[in-house]
């Protein structure tokens, strides 16, 4: 019995160191592919060494060597590096997409808010300004009136009351600009600044 004792602990020892190394050698025998854990079997002692072999366990397992390019004929593929290249390219400074402003100048162009009917109304209804000129605002009717802008481009002139009350409204960027009265807004005009 010790001697079987001696050939199981043995053949313990070298599946384990077996499995650490991963190398190892099994003599041929049944395997059982249930248990995940190698298993040591042991013939009849007909001879010194026990019979040992390892089943399932994946260390023990022999593996199928992998071809190599000498018994090729032909050449081993040769993988070039190529070198990476960053390019940078300049950027344009950004350019101003702001207007300039026109230098102020003493041009100036009449604008008269009249009684028309039953309604009021911007007289004329389209006028034309020098870029940095103003439009000088004199109220002619019976109700107080402004020059707003429509959609900016311009600051508007405030209330100018009645009778004969005046306003001066600077254009100090070119382009067309529409405008209206803020009390009436039905009062509307456009003003080109050129």
């Amino acid at each position: 019995m010790s001697d079987r004792r001696l050939s199981l602990s043995l053949a313990l020892c070298v599946i384990t160191l077996a499995a650490c190394s991963g190398s190892g050698s099994s003599s041929v025998g049944a395997q059982d592919s249930s248990s995940p854990v190698a298993t040591a079997t042991s013939a009849a002692p007909t001879s010194a060494a026990p019979s040992v072999i390892a089943s399932t366990h994946p260390a023990v397992r022999k593996s199928t060597p992998q071809p190599t390019h000498a018994a090729s004929s032909q050449p081993p593929a040769t993988v070039t590096a190529h070198p990476t290249v960053t390019t940078t390219t300049a950027r344009p400074k950004p350019t101003s997409t702001a207007p300039t402003a026109c230098p102020n100048n003493t041009s100036s162009t009449s604008l008269a808010m009249v009684n028309s009917g039953t309604e009021y109304a911007f007289s004329p209804t389209s006028l034309t300004v020098t870029c940095g000129g103003t439009v000088h605002i004199t109220n002619s009717s019976t109700a107080p009136h402004n020059m707003s802008p429509s959609n900016g481009g311009f600051a508007g002139s405030g209330d100018v009351n009645p009778p004969n009350g005046t306003a001066n409204v600077r254009f100090s960027y070119r382009g067309t600009y529409g405008f209206y009265c803020s009390i009436h807004p039905y009062m509307t005009g456009t003003i080109k600044v050129s």
